[in-house]
């Protein structure tokens, strides 16, 4: 089973990151996804497709901070090592 987390992406980013992450999640070329998305908002007239990416980009946790809060801890200072 594939765990990796869905986070968006600090390095394939236009506005914030969030079709980088799913692409690199999913497999799909983030392009793909960003024209999908207009095309799909454009023709239906919905704002609510913009709101909602919005939504997720301020939920969803960078590519950076999952990396962050996955290290291992600092090993204790050892004296024999000098």
């Amino acid at each position: 089973m594939n765990n990796k987390k869905l986070v968006r992406s600090s390095t394939d980013s236009y506005l914030m990151g969030v079709f980088g992450g799913l692409g690199e999640r999913t497999g799909i070329d983030s392009t793909i996804l960003r024209i999908i998305f207009v095309v799909l908002t454009v023709a239906t007239m919905n704002i609510f497709l913009v709101v909602l990416y919005f939504i997720v980009g301020f939920i969803m946790p960078t590519d950076n901070e999952v990396d962050r809060t996955t290290e291992r801890p600092h090993e204790p200072f050892d004296s024999d090592s000098f």
